[in-house]
């Protein structure tokens, strides 16, 4: 193949150094503890008070918390014990029983929950209270056990990473500027960047909804309220996902990128690509995290972020690829089409489930349970699938945008070799920061090595940003279609 004298990749097996699951996942599982507290307290039966004695909540609590520190305690203990042993595939077969024991008790965490909740949580705190009558009181409180034990599980599983980043920076080298968390730095970052991330733009819509159906809504006529609350609900969300960025990047610590070359260069490349944004920003992480992203759907309140590790390790060129590579996310528009994305999942998953419910005449707590079915591989499959194509467009953008001036044209001009190495080279050193293998798949991207080689080998064949585009361009009007169908089902209900 073609650039092998420029690209080679570590034979040295790494381990993931994330906290037993990249962001993405934790940000699925957050959300996924959300949507089972909102579904399970609207339901009639979690009304009823369950036939048991009074300890036996409490104790359902203290079990769901100790099948959790037992799970990740036990998890670190072995992974600590198989590090300690001699050779690299120790950390390749500590890497892969962590991940397996942390799925696990992601899953416990979700599934506990849900018992939880139906077991007596869920009537303690919509009946007899004043939670019920407060604007996301309730749904915080039923949610409070899986906060605690996440919380728990971080705190247990802080041994591993601490072992794990000191494996990865004795394998950097002395030239590596990277750093170790101490314990109350690992709980803020994991606090900070992977659930309030997710937790205050969800509360916010949550306690606007429900201000709407306690305050407002009882002033109305009942079918005037129910389209109220629903036109309500939706412009609340809309609203919240725009100015998130503004909250995101105060939950999480940054400051302006300071003034010089490296911010000339970066704002020359953002004219040439006519990319609108607020700030470029300077994403603190103690020196722990090599990563990059862009948020924000208008200029006004989009943000560029690149974290220290990267511009303490990454020249001039490698950090204006990996600018380059998030840039391509936004001139796409990537992150809108995947907000059309998460619109019309659920709203085709939850038209399918009642339609599925009235078809076998079942209550309305299986057409929950069915839309939840349908719900949860669509995400996990399609906004997978489609993420790594969004993906994959980025990283041949920044391939061309590598390689030199930016021109008008850039989109149909082939990718050249200096670009693709550039880029190539610049990711690859991005992974062995976070200590991530080059064949280790991610959920949302996909493994370095696949996405390296597709670059390599568009660049071999004279390829261009407007030959990945393609297939992209094909999902994007089929989400549009599917907008357009939930759309269309929002509006047949509002007439009804």
């Amino acid at each position: 193949m073609v650039f092998r004298t420029y690209v080679r990749y570590d034979s040295t097996p790494w381990i993931n150094a994330g906290t037993g699951a990249n962001l993405s996942q934790i940000m699925l599982i957050v959300l996924l503890a959300f949507l089972t507290v909102l579904v399970l307290l609207e339901q009639p039966a979690v009304l009823q008070p369950p036939p048991q004695a009074a300890w036996t909540l409490p104790a359902a609590l203290a079990g769901y918390l100790l099948v959790i520190a037992a799970t990740v305690g036990a998890n670190t203990f072995w992974s600590l014990r198989t590090l300690r042993r001699q050779g690299d595939r120790a950390w390749s077969l500590a890497g892969r029983r962590h991940r397996i024991l942390w799925l696990a008790a992601q899953g416990w965490m979700i599934a506990g929950l849900a018992g939880l909740v139906v077991a007596g949580l869920g009537h303690w705190v919509l009946t007899g209270h004043l939670l019920g009558r407060l604007p996301l009181a309730a749904e915080l409180t039923a949610l409070a056990p899986f906060l605690a034990a996440l919380l728990l599980s971080w705190a247990c599983d802080y041994p591993f990473q601490r072992a794990v980043r000191a494996g990865i920076i004795s394998r950097l080298g002395q030239g590596a500027r990277v750093g170790i968390w101490s314990f109350r730095q690992y709980l803020d970052y994991n606090i900070r960047h992977h659930l309030l991330f997710v937790a205050v733009p969800i509360c916010l819509i949550v306690a606007a909804t429900d201000a709407l159906r306690l305050y407002l809504c009882p002033l109305l006529p009942a079918q005037a309220a129910d389209q109220a609350a629903l036109i309500g609900s939706i412009v609340l969300a809309g609203a919240v996902f725009l100015i998130s960025p503004l909250l995101i990047v105060r939950i999480w610590r940054t400051h302006p990128l300071p003034a010089g070359e490296l911010r000339d260069h970066l704002e020359a490349t953002a004219a040439a690509l006519k990319l609108r944004y607020r700030d470029i920003l300077v994403w603190q992480s103690g020196n722990t995290v090599a990563n990059a992203g862009m948020m924000g759907l208008i200029g006004p309140l989009r943000y560029v972020l690149l974290t220290d590790t990267l511009l303490a390790n990454l020249d001039s060129r490698g950090v204006q690829a990996i600018f380059a590579h998030e840039a391509g996310h936004i001139i796409h528009h990537h992150i809108a089409y995947s907000a059309i994305f998460a619109v019309a999942v659920m709203g085709i998953c939850g038209a399918a489930g009642e339609a599925l419910a009235a078809r076998v005449d079942v209550s309305p707590w299986w057409a929950q349970g069915l839309t939840v079915g349908l719900l949860v591989p669509s995400w996990a499959w399609g906004f997978g699938w489609v993420s790594r194509l969004f993906e994959r467009q980025s990283d041949v953008t920044a391939a061309a945008l590598a390689g030199g001036d930016v021109q008008a044209s850039w989109k149909d001009q082939p990718i050249t070799q200096l670009g693709a190495t550039t880029f190539a080279m610049a990711l690859q050193r991005v992974a062995q920061l976070n200590g991530t293998g080059p064949y280790q798949w991610n959920w949302r991207h996909g493994s370095i090595a696949r996405r390296v080689g597709y670059v390599l080998w568009l660049c071999s064949t004279g390829g261009s940003p407007a030959d990945a585009g393609r297939p992209v361009r094909r999902i994007q009007a089929v989400l549009l279609a599917a907008l357009a169908v939930v759309v269309a089902l929002i509006a047949r209900d509002l007439l009804r």
